[in-house]
């Protein structure tokens, strides 16, 4: 099995720990997303301040390989503007 359906096995399983072990941190940073973004983005007040802050980062960071950012920050997430500029200080 590679890498990449062993961190999609993972995302499926929510399995943090595995994720967090994964060799390649790249890998480690799409398992977390998958799984942050599967069990919070509906409802961001779920997170401690961390938490938020990294998936917030994570999102701005998938918006600006889209070409999307402005969209983040009026559409998708408004009320967390200023947090933004927090998160990724």
């Amino acid at each position: 099995m590679n890498i990449l359906e062993r961190t999609d096995l993972l995302i499926a399983a929510e399995d943090i720990k595995g994720i967090l072990a994964l060799d390649d941190n790249a890998f480690v940073g799409i398992g977390l997303y998958g799984v942050y973004d599967k069990r919070y983005t509906a409802n961001l007040a779920q997170l401690n301040e961390v938490q938020l802050d990294l998936l917030l980062c994570m999102h701005l960071e998938n918006a600006g390989q889209s070409d999307s950012i402005l969209a983040f920050l009026q559409e998708w997430f408004p009320q967390y503007q200023q947090r933004v500029v927090v998160a990724l200080k």
